[in-house]
């Protein structure tokens, strides 16, 4: 009987211990910026690198809370992301997001577009079903003089259902996730990224400071919350921790 009794109790410590292994002040650590979109587009990290909203608004969040995340029109919504000045040559990072996405056939939407040395794009692509992009998402990685694409077809979110998307790189890999699942990842390229230009969410412009040929699309048709980045690699334990809170 006691011997039975030393097991659950050895039982129930271990699994307090697996519990407590991620402490939510440890997610503070490296992060770069912060958007948890609180009725506002302000950066909560500390470095107030806010954000410039254009023809957004605010409305519910997964928990069906007023003005705690943001929502795009697909036509001329977006935010501009200012220079990340503490974002400068990285070899390890991590960016996660939380997105509602409204797909639409043949439509191309861009969920964040970082500027600098080397270069991030999150997109997803939602075109007619049977095609080979259809419902994929795409992360193209700038190398310098070339492009390393980073991605994998998902299932297509329900309608009013949130996708826990997450992207980064460590030593060993760069690495894609989707609710808390790690879907892809390729070998580490250890190129250094800087985005001390900054960039935009939810929309691309291309051809930047061209006047006769920048342009704005892709705009993404949906809602955007809790947008984290950090200059560091996220363990796949912190990134089940912000999946499986809703954070």
């Amino acid at each position: 009987m006691r011997t039975s009794a030393w097991w659950c109790l050895l039982f129930l410590c271990l699994c307090a211990c697996d519990q407590e292994e991620v402490n939510p002040s440890d997610l503070e650590s490296g992060l770069v910026a912060y958007y948890p979109f609180n009725a506002s587009t302000h950066d909560e990290s500390g470095n107030n690198y806010h954000l410039t909203a254009h023809n957004t608004t605010f409305t519910q969040d997964y928990s069906l809370k007023e003005n705690k995340a943001i929502s795009l029109n697909g036509q001329t919504a977006g935010l501009d992301v200012p220079g990340l000045v503490k974002a400068s040559k990285l070899t390890h990072f991590t960016i996660s997001l939380w997105a509602k996405p409204t797909l639409v056939l043949n439509k191309t939407f861009c969920l964040l577009s970082l500027f600098g040395q080397g270069g991030i794009n999150m997109d997803v692509n939602a075109t007619e079903a049977g095609m080979l992009s259809a419902n994929r998402l795409y992360v193209p990685m700038s190398e310098g003089f070339g492009i390393k694409p980073l991605s994998q077809l998902i299932s297509a979110p329900a309608p009013g259902t949130w996708v826990h998307l997450v992207m980064g790189q460590s030593d060993e890999e760069t690495f894609l996730y989707a609710n808390g699942v790690k879907i892809k990842s390729i070998a580490s390229t250890q190129v250094p990224l800087s985005l001390e230009t900054g960039g935009t969410i939810g929309y691309r412009i291309i051809n930047a400071g061209n006047p006769e040929l920048e342009r704005q699309e892709d705009f993404f048709n949906g809602v955007l919350d809790n947008l984290r980045i950090y200059n560091r690699s996220l363990s796949s334990k912190e990134i089940d921790y912000l999946f499986s809170r809703k954070d």
